[in-house]
């Protein structure tokens, strides 16, 4: 059973570094030389740069997950069935690592629209928010005017005192109340 493991491992080396440095004298993609023809280095930031710096990190992807499935044949082989897991994550790396480089584009503008989207959902919430403090507030002033002074000064307060309200608002409430209620004073002075 050790000769099997020992024999997969180097199966599965060998074949991490066929995949990872090539053997059908492609580009070498350090020294820019083929075995055909010399082609002139790509400018930087160029798709065809890119393209190459994508293939070239997918190649270590690769090595590493040929390894992880390697690895994994071997716990499995042992008897652990946490190989299973081990070989569909390297199996499920390599084939995210493939549909990424092949559609990088559309998935940043995908991104991009998602991003835009949650920041449009959230200046929607903002929004909202900020009407309903409005609306609770217009009603409350609505409610204190129709309230018995007892009552009133009791619940909100006097001047000198707290009332039952100022217990339960914090410091940030109160200051957003307080803000709200000189906004609509103001709009109040300002309406003909």
């Amino acid at each position: 059973m050790a000769k099997k493991l020992i024999i997969i491992v180097i199966i599965l080396v060998v074949g991490a570094l066929f995949v990872m440095f090539g053997c059908n004298g492609a580009k070498d993609s350090k020294s820019g030389a083929s075995s055909e023809q010399s082609e002139p280095e790509p400018a930087p930031g160029s798709p065809e740069d890119n393209r190459i710096k994508i293939t070239s990190n997918m190649r270590w992807l690769i090595m590493a997950c040929v390894v992880g499935i390697g690895a994994s044949v071997a716990l499995l082989i042992s008897g652990n069935k946490w190989g299973i897991a081990g070989i569909a994550g390297s199996v499920a790396s390599i084939g995210a690592g493939i549909m990424i480089s092949q559609h990088l584009v559309l998935i940043s503008w995908i991104c991009l629209i998602i991003g835009l989207g949650i920041f449009g959902v959230l200046i929607w919430q903002a929004w909202i928010n900020r009407r309903a403090i409005v609306e609770v507030i217009k009603t409350t002033e609505l409610a204190k005017a129709g309230m018995p002074e007892l009552e009133r000064s009791a619940l909100f307060g006097t001047a000198d005192l707290s009332g039952r309200a100022g217990l339960i608002q914090k410091a940030p409430t109160i200051k957003i109340v307080s803000k709200v209620r000189e906004d609509l004073k103001r709009a109040e002075k300002d309406a003909p």
